[in-house]
């Protein structure tokens, strides 16, 4: 296993807790879609329909569908803030 699979939810713990303590760019709100609360969501959320192949295939991606709504909701936040961000969004608008 490499680096970032030993230690990637360290990294999402210590994002967690800033985020969640306001000291990072994303607003106090975005803790919520942080991997580990949807992930634990997601995983509860599959475990309510054992039998169902949907479950198991959408509880196999967890982590990855965790990641797609953090980073599509980070990416948002900031977009948003494109007055204190402005060549951030830029660049990533192609404005």
């Amino acid at each position: 296993m490499g680096f970032g699979g030993q230690y990637g939810g360290g990294a999402f713990l210590i994002l967690l807790v800033q985020t969640a303590r306001g000291r990072t760019l994303l607003p106090r709100r975005a803790a919520w879609f942080n991997l580990l609360p949807l992930g634990v969501l997601i995983a509860f959320s599959c475990r309510l329909f054992p039998e169902s192949a949907l479950a198991a295939a959408v509880g196999g991606a967890t982590f990855n569908l965790a990641q797609l709504v953090f980073f599509l909701s980070a990416w948002c936040c900031l977009v948003a803030r494109k007055g204190r961000l402005k060549s951030i969004s830029d660049g990533i608008c192609g404005q």
